[in-house]
């Protein structure tokens, strides 16, 4: 049985398309790195900018290491970048960190804070919740 989208899912707020869906993977996997995360803490606190030689005491790599590191932030276009002399600085996009929290929030939706009601979970809102419910269930019946 085929339930329409708005109901089952009414905190639903919006559904990616494939392009969307390809860029946010792209951002949240130049994030999933340690050492990334890092240097992007490092240039917000930095006053939004700084010299990619700056980060590599801070960071505690190799200058090849962060420059690799800057290299994947950038072509995810979480910073952006300009030469200086012989010097390359780095600087967040914040519009693209708010685009990240917004998709976050957004996939999130907003949970009831005692669970989804019965006939939620009875259309598929919460499958690990109601197998768990049938095995003990059915340990009961079985003792």
């Amino acid at each position: 049985m085929s339930i329409p989208l708005a109901e089952c899912c009414p905190s639903l707020r919006t559904v990616l398309d494939e392009e969307q869906a390809e860029t946010l993977a792209t951002r949240f996997r130049a994030l999933a790195d340690p050492a990334r995360l890092r240097l992007l803490s490092l240039l917000i606190s930095a006053g939004g900018e700084a010299c990619a030689c700056s980060l590599v005491e801070p960071v505690g790599r190799s200058q090849p290491t962060v420059s690799h590191h800057l290299r994947v932030l950038h072509e995810a276009n979480l910073v952006e970048r300009e030469r200086r002399g012989s010097w390359v600085w780095y600087w967040v996009v914040p519009e693209r960190l708010e685009e990240l929290r917004e998709a976050l929030a957004a996939a999130g939706g907003e949970r009831p804070r005692g669970g989804y009601p019965a006939e939620q979970r009875a259309v598929g809102q919460a499958p690990r919740r109601r197998r768990r419910q049938e095995r003990e269930a059915e340990l009961v019946r079985q003792t």
